[in-house]
Formats: structure tokens, sequence, C-alpha cells
């Protein structure tokens, strides 16, 4: 058995753009800045249609009065709450 080693000196040791760790690190950021640029201005404009037809259609498209109700849980009504007796005193929450 005989082991021949091959060695060429005319290698490409140095990275290529492409192979760059700086580089894609600013393409992300990059890409970061014009995603973030995208949302803010999707949000503006969202916004403002939504004032615009508000001014021009006010109560007929957002506002609507019979669209307005929801659940809620009235927590800062203060009514009396009947006695549990089957319950020990120290064991109940307030």
């Amino acid at each position: 058995m005989n082991y021949d080693a091959d060695v060429t000196w005319n290698e490409n040791t140095s990275f290529s753009k492409k192979d760059n760790l700086a580089n894609l690190l600013v393409n992300i950021i990059l890409l970061c800045g014009i995603l973030m640029g995208l949302a803010l201005v999707a949000g503006i404009a969202f916004g403002g249609i939504r004032i615009i037809v508000k001014r021009i259609l006010p109560e007929r498209v957002f506002d609507r009065p019979e669209g307005m109700e929801f659940i809620s849980l009235h927590l800062s009504d203060h009514r009396s709450r009947p006695q549990d007796s089957t319950v020990s005193s120290s064991i109940k929450a307030s």
C-alpha cells in the first residue's frame, strides 16, 4: 500500500463576498429595517384609511351603535353577594 499526498499551492484561501459573515449580518440588519419600514407604512395607511372613513361616513362603518355591544365583567360594581353558609368564614376570599 502506497500513500501519495497531493498538495496544491494555488488553492484560494480567502473568503469570497458570498462567504463573509459580516456581509450576512449587514444584510440581516438591512432586511429588518426594510420590514420595519413596511410595517410602519402599512400601520399608518390602515389608521389613515380608518380615520378618513370615520370622517366621511360617521356611525355607518365603524361606530355603529348596534355593533358596540360587548361582554364586560363589571368589576367596579359593588353589589351585595349572598352569604354561603356552608363555607367557613376563614376560607372565604373577599
